[in-house]
């Protein structure tokens, strides 16, 4: 890999693992795995864990958006 975070690559190495709709399960992995951790952060005991309630809204505006963009195509 030439550069960081490319979309290129990874979209390649999902279609070798034979992940041809990697874009929607991408998505959909990552919108319940924050939501899991957007309801288990207040419930821990651990204060670190709370910054991911600040963390999680900016997140998504910049994750999703790449995720868009998996399959070479936007929406």
């Amino acid at each position: 890999m030439e550069k960081a975070y490319d979309l290129k690559v990874l979209q390649e190495r999902l279609k070798e693992e034979g992940l041809t709709i990697a874009e929607d399960g991408a998505e959909k992995v990552y919108k319940v795995v924050s939501q899991w951790v957007k309801e288990s952060a207040p419930l821990s005991k651990t204060p670190v864990d709370d910054m991911a309630l600040v963390i999680f809204p900016n997140l998504d505006k910049i994750v999703l958006p790449q995720i868009d963009k998996i399959d070479g195509k936007e929406g």
